[in-house]
């Protein structure tokens, strides 16, 4: 690694709640990076558990500690909180339910820099609440048409990016594995604090249509999936997965929809227009019609086609 690039201070976001048992590994993983050139914020969001005794147990002269005096009911208020108080170049939101490889920071920069890129992301192992390793992310959770493209190492333009994945799915589902500019955070208005569980895959998009991307398929990071992870929690309770595509897919989509509307002429890139968000708005009018009665079928396409301005007219299209 180029000298220069022990020049850029990392910012590294720990936002906590309940996660006593985790954060010993988790803040250990921190610590232990090849990478020394960071801060450390820890945000705890008024844990009940035994979190504030194992956090002030660590004593390390980059850590920076911040107990929230009222319960902030989802990190990404945390997220934004911690990147206010950085002094970084860059970010890096380390859940603190997940772990890591000791040079993800180091690999993570040298590919951001040598690309220029704005964000870096690495393949995930999942592995649950006991570390057991389940495969990786990418094998067993992307199912858009351009798979195979995490496969090896990219460097690509963001919105080609947008179009090639996150248009589909959230090819980039956990912040603890990416590292990204505090610069296009703050450009393109930070993280929507009012969604409740998609805000990270919105930032991504909002980020990404006005910068560039890298990823590194080596797995750097460990994504535990555990009962009171966000995804199980959206999950639980909904065998036909429903439930989570509504609030985790289509929420997102709209609140993507009224960012662009918001930004027009602000140099944002219309590749990201409402021809793509209309592509999901399609496939759940579509799912619908093979697993429901056709009747809830046409009573979601009028849904979506109200709610996204649309003229009802391009059903016959769907329908077709």
């Amino acid at each position: 690694m180029e000298m220069n690039i022990y020049n850029s201070l990392v910012s590294i976001i720990l936002p906590n709640y309940n996660y006593e048992h985790f954060l010993p590994q988790r803040i250990q993983s921190i610590l232990d990076q090849t990478y020394t050139n960071f801060e450390l914020l820890i945000l705890d969001d008024c844990s009940t558990d035994n979190s504030k005794r194992v956090i002030e147990g660590f004593k390390d002269k980059r850590i920076s500690v911040y107990y929230n005096e009222t319960n902030a009911g989802s990190p990404f208020p945390q997220w934004d909180k911690g990147i206010q108080l950085s002094k970084g170049k860059y970010i890096w939101i380390a859940e603190a339910d997940d772990y890591c490889s000791e040079t993800l920071l180091e690999k993570l920069l040298q590919k951001i820099e040598s690309y220029k890129s704005d964000l870096c992301f690495a393949e995930s192992k999942v592995v649950n609440e006991h570390g057991e390793e389940k495969g990786l992310w990418c094998d067993l959770n992307i199912k858009g048409p351009n798979k195979s493209i995490f496969k090896t190492d990219f460097e690509m333009n963001g919105q080609d990016f947008i179009e090639k994945n996150l248009i589909f799915e959230n090819g980039i589902p956990n912040a603890s594995a990416v590292l990204f500019k505090k610069e296009l955070y703050k450009e393109i208005g930070g993280v929507d604090q009012n969604i409740p569980n998609c805000a990270d895959w919105l930032l991504w998009i909002k980020m990404l249509s006005r910068g560039h991307v890298a990823f590194v398929s080596e797995p750097l990071n460990a994504f535990r999936r555990h009962g009171n992870s966000v995804i199980n929690s959206i999950k639980k309770g909904d065998a036909t997965g429903n439930k989570f595509y509504e609030y985790y897919s289509m929420t997102m989509r709209l609140a993507l929809k009224k960012w662009l509307r918001n930004n027009s002429g602000k140099n944002t890139v219309h590749k990201i227009n409402d021809a793509y968000i209309l592509k999901d708005l399609s496939r759940k009018i579509n799912w619908s019609k093979s697993n429901q009665s056709i009747n809830e079928s046409i009573k979601l396409s009028f849904q979506a086609f109200h709610i996204s301005g649309f003229n009802p007219k391009y059903l016959l299209h769907i329908f077709r």
